[in-house]
């Protein structure tokens, strides 16, 4: 884990590059960590661009997280807002886009990150998605991917069940 606080240059711009992923200081209070697979840009102060192999390029603001979930092809965007009764801050996601990313790696980052369970038919598991779920809710994404891989969904409590 590396934790930066750089002034701001146009002549001389601070970038991180670390494994498959760089960031580009834009005056800023950042942290970066990086375990296995696992890759993660936190933003406190000012902004900074994220580029990451297989994704667009993602810039953050204050009180943002960029992630990959420790899927590659995968970014995500979440903001962390204070509760109004702790000084906790809560995790919303705000953007999550995949690029050619086996469907048994999409359901597991959707599950973890509304918890849900996905049931889908096995033979698809290693069928490469590309889709971006950016500002959608639990079930407009669930449909979208539904779509994507031409099946239909049923809706059983946290439960979606995909069928052809």
């Amino acid at each position: 884990m590396l934790f930066f606080s750089v002034a701001r240059s146009k002549k001389h711009p601070f970038i991180v590059r670390a494994d498959g992923f760089s960031t580009k200081v834009l005056g800023t209070v950042f942290k970066i960590t990086q375990s296995g697979n696992d890759k993660a840009v936190d933003l406190y102060e000012g902004k900074v661009a994220v580029s990451y192999v297989g994704a667009p390029v993602t810039f953050l603001k204050p009180n943002q997280k960029w992630t990959n979930f420790g899927v590659s092809r995968t970014a995500a965007v979440i903001s962390f807002t204070k509760a109004n009764t702790s000084v906790k801050k809560l995790p919303s996601l705000l953007s999550l886009s995949f690029n050619d990313v086996m469907l048994k790696d999409v359901a597991e980052v959707l599950q973890k990150n509304y918890s849900i369970s996905i049931i889908y038919p096995k033979e698809l598991a290693e069928k490469k998605i590309t889709a971006d779920f950016t500002g959608g809710n639990t079930d407009e994404n669930i449909e979208a991917l539904a779509f994507i891989l031409d099946l239909e969904v049923q809706k059983e409590k946290q439960t979606y069940i995909f069928k052809k």
